[in-house]
């Protein structure tokens, strides 16, 4: 990346417009309509929903302002973005000096862990 980008300023700026034409592209465009969004392999080798299928379509309707289907396509994916975002609060400096121990909570290896089993527990109950 360092070779591509020189410095972090064109770096971020890059990134917030692959972000930006990547939500016009989702609001715009429903991906249960559309062939050209990707498909889930392991949906299409064994038939089964793995832990993301839906996230596309979710994404659509978040954007969209519909939170109960989107819920309803994925709710992992939904919960998922909310546990991010808090993730993303509690990085910034701002919230690491204001809440160091929900910080280490957040990215601490035993977290990592229960996310794992989270989500293996979601692929494997929404295929029941």
């Amino acid at each position: 990346m360092r070779l591509i980008f020189k410095d972090r300023f064109m770096f971020r700026l890059s990134m917030l417009l692959l972000l930006g034409v990547s939500i016009y592209v989702f609001y715009r465009y429903n991906p249960e309509n559309n062939d050209f969004f990707w498909k889930c392999p392991f949906r299409q080798i064994t038939g089964y929903d793995c832990p993301g299928c839906g996230s596309q379509r979710a994404l659509h309707a978040l954007l969209h302002g519909n939170l109960k289907l989107a819920f309803s396509y994925n709710a992992l994916f939904v919960m998922g973005l909310a546990y991010l975002a808090m993730g993303w609060l509690v990085q910034s400096p701002a919230g690491a000096a204001k809440f160091p121990k929900l910080r280490s909570l957040w990215f601490s290896q035993k977290t990592i862990v229960i996310l794992l089993g989270v989500i293996i527990i979601f692929g494997v109950a929404r295929n029941l």
